[in-house]
């Protein structure tokens, strides 16, 4: 595997996509896997590939509500486009169960993990 370079990049209110090339994509989404562990996320659903990443009890949200309870999910779609990797980052829940603050959190949690992924890939 080369060096990972981001060759391109696209936001929405609903996702962020990146186009990496370098590297194949299921090096990117194992090194994906490694970054999201390390801030206390765990693979919930799906695989590297299309993974749903969560973090904090669903239980404890549902019962205690956002403003309590700390919970997030994050959706990583990794795949391979033209002579590219496409990684398309999406919020997993919209933080609403807490009102503005939820909601706040969320969008903040969102934007921190992207930051940190970017870094992560391109080291």
């Amino acid at each position: 595997m080369g060096q990972i370079s981001m060759v391109g990049t696209t936001h929405s209110d609903e996702a962020d996509t990146f186009r990496f090339t370098g590297g194949s994509a299921t090096a990117i989404a194992d090194k994906i896997a490694v970054y999201m562990a390390g801030r206390g996320y765990h693979l919930e659903s799906g695989d590297r590939s299309t993974a749903v990443y969560g973090r904090g009890s669903a239980a404890a949200h549902a019962l205690l509500g956002g403003m309590l309870a700390r919970r997030s999910k994050i959706n990583i779609t990794v795949s391979p486009d033209g002579d590219a990797v496409s990684v398309v980052i999406a919020k997993g829940m919209t933080g609403m169960g807490g009102g503005f603050i939820g909601k706040a959190r969320t969008s903040a949690e969102l934007q921190n993990v992207i930051l940190g992924l970017e870094q992560t890939l391109l080291t």
